[in-house]
């Protein structure tokens, strides 16, 4: 359905003249859940102190709940938890914050916030968890999983920010540690998400490898691999409802050690492959439903360490191999539902460049030096920037899902040969490794099955997606733009990406998704689902705005306001000429409108005092 711009006009200090145009929307029901817990007797505990410990905490409350209990907040502000490995809930309960713009718990980049162990049940909403850090001490086999929450119960989670938390790294050693996986969350349990944000976080660094020495090793070590899962990592059964995921990463894998320089020199240690799945990694069985992936990257792969010098008789020792970009930002080995979801402007990783092979020997007597060692070999860059689903899927499904704007990663530089050494003749240089091989996929890589209403903005790398089939729209040979906008403040329960005007998106999704089984009858924000001639594809649905816009202009301390009324949720941009003459289509896109409150948009022209005139017009979208 092709919509004409909503257009207003207005010279500086003049009422804005809005076009009308009546647009219909749809009143329907708000998906939510709830987990029951059960007890025969319940209690409420509030929590009157932000300090870690005393009368009145989180922690004295968690120590006195019963099963069934509900721990509420008389507080804002911040929570500092100070206990390393989190907090350990050990009834089933509810913990209720005031919502997540008034009450954070924060591990200092040094704990981790709650520990919920095997068969516990535990709903939390309302609470924002930043710069917690996965770290145990002692002997748990997971401690340096799960950035903010280490669940092995049945965990649910309503209107949550987690932001800045993430996992250990890997040490230097022989071969570097293994990072931590989960940055905001490690799942062994069952988790539920609903209305949930999770921004900046990142899983652990894989550790460098030692450097050679003449004691232990004389080959540098191997690195350690990256964590995996930036925001989460799923070893059990998950599902993420209307949940955004946004500039997560997985963990880069660790350099390879340097060889030792010595008689007989030792080759470069391999550097370490990058983590997968930058937002989230999956071995069991996982759903997502109107949820917005944006901006996620996955780590590269680890360098190759370069050989050491030989001191006699030997040619130099090779340069290490590097290690493989991370791959998919959704990464899943097990049977996968993705339904109204949106996954646009994301990264898999570059492959790690070789190390440079060891300088051969100088024949300061007048013989020929010896040879130069090889160099290493690049490695692949991660494939699948926006999804990964493995052909030993049970089944990986897609309906009414955009996905495109992403990007595979790129190959890694092959190691340079070492020198020869001096001599008579002089020793040839080594030669130099292979180069890697640049990932495939950049929306998509693996099998997949199409539920229909799919935009995918180019199926390269991945099977199941035919244009013009069942609904889908498929970029084949090149992409086609799905004009997703940024991720930003939409209004509404979480960020989204927009849709701009003449996405091929619009009005192109399946209407059934609002019925069951799916029943999304709004978008993730919380809007009307289908506001057009049909719903649109992805997680976010364009208001379609209503006669009439009520438009005008009013000079203030900071520029010309522009300033408009209309239904909540719609999107306006702001277009800008300086003749009223100029063509339509060379106006300038100047910004978009902010709703400042329910159906009151307002921008502001900063740069007003420049300028004799200046002319506006409105487009929806």
């Amino acid at each position: 359905m092709t919509k004409p711009h909503q257009v207003a006009r207005v010279i500086q200090n003049s009422p804005l003249m809005a076009r009308k145009r009546r647009w219909s929307a749809a009143m329907i029901a708000i998906v939510c859940f709830v987990t029951q817990l059960g007890s025969s007797r319940a209690s409420t505990i509030v929590v009157t102190n932000l300090a870690p410990s005393g009368p009145g905490t989180l922690r004295s409350a968690l120590t006195n709940a019963q099963n069934g209990d509900t721990i509420t907040f008389a507080v804002t502000g911040t929570i500092t938890n100070v206990i390393l490995g989190g907090l350990t809930i050990s009834n089933n309960l509810s913990i209720v914050g005031p919502g997540p713009n008034l009450l954070s718990l924060t591990g200092t980049n040094i704990c981790r916030a709650f520990k919920i162990p095997n068969a516990v049940v535990v709903n939390i909403s309302g609470l924002t968890f930043s710069n917690c850090y996965g770290w145990d001490i002692g002997s748990d086999p997971i401690g340096g999983n799960g950035g903010a929450i280490l669940n092995l119960g049945n965990l649910s989670l309503s209107n949550c920010l987690f932001i800045g938390c993430h996992n250990i790294n890997g040490g230097t050693g022989f071969p570097g540690g293994t990072g931590g996986s989960g940055g905001a969350i490690h799942n062994g349990g069952t988790l539920t998400a609903l209305n949930c944000e999770f921004l900046n976080n990142y899983a652990g660094h894989g550790g460098a490898g030692s450097p050679g020495n003449t004691t232990s090793s004389y080959p540098g070590g191997n690195g350690g691999s990256g964590g995996n899962g930036g925001a989460v990592y799923d070893a059990g059964t998950a599902r993420f409802i209307n949940c955004t995921f946004g500039w997560n990463a997985s963990g880069y894998g660790g350099a390879g050690g340097v060889g030792v320089s010595a008689s007989p020199a030792g080759g470069g240690g391999n550097g370490g492959n990058a983590g997968n799945g930058s937002a989230v990694l999956s071995l069991g069985g996982a759903s997502f439903a109107g949820c917005t992936f944006f901006g996620n990257t996955n780590g590269a792969g680890g360098s190759g360490g370069n050989g050491g010098a030989q001191h006699a008789g030997y040619p130099g020792p090779p340069g290490g191999n590097a290690g493989n970009g991370g791959s998919g930002t959704i990464y899943c080995t097990g049977a996968v539902q993705l339904v109204a979801c949106t996954i646009a402007n994301n990264a898999a990783g570059r492959g790690g460049n070789g190390g440079t092979g060891g300088a051969g020997v100088n024949n300061l007597g007048g013989g020929p030096g010896l040879a130069g060692g090889t160099g290493g070999n690049g490695a692949i860059g991660g494939s699948g920037g926006g999804c990964v689903g493995l052909s030993t899927n049970a089944a990986f499904t897609l309906q009414n899902v955009l996905i495109a704007q992403n990007s595979a990663g790129g190959a890694g530089s092959a190691g340079s040969g070492g020198a020869g050494g001096s001599g008579t003749p002089s020793g040839s240089s080594g030669s130099a490794g292979t180069s890697g091989t640049a990932g495939t996929g950049p929306d998509l890589y693996g099998t997949y099955i199409s539920n229909g209403h799919n935009f995918v903005g180019l199926r390269t790398g991945s099977s199941g997606f035919t244009n013009n089939l069942l609904g889908d729209i498929v970029g084949t040979s090149s992409a086609t733009n799905a004009k997703a906008g940024t991720l930003t403040n939409n209004s509404g329960a979480v960020w989204t990406c927009a849709l701009q005007s003449g996405s091929p998106a619009l009005d192109g999704g399946d209407d059934s998704i609002m019925i069951a089984p799916a029943n999304l009858a709004t978008d993730a924000r919380g809007f009307p689902r289908q506001s057009g001639v049909h719903v649109d594809i992805g997680a976010y649905e364009h208001q379609w705005a209503t006669t009439p816009v009520i438009s005008n202009a009013t000079i203030s301390s900071g520029g010309v306001q522009v300033l408009a009324t209309n239904v909540s949720g719609a999107y306006f941009s702001v277009l800008a000429a300086s003749s009223l003459t100029t063509p339509l289509a060379s106006w300038t896109v100047v910004g978009i409108m902010s709703e400042t409150s329910p159906g009151q948009f307002q921008w502001t022209d900063a740069s007003y005092t420049n300028r004799s005139s200046r002319f506006f017009r409105l487009r929806n979208p």
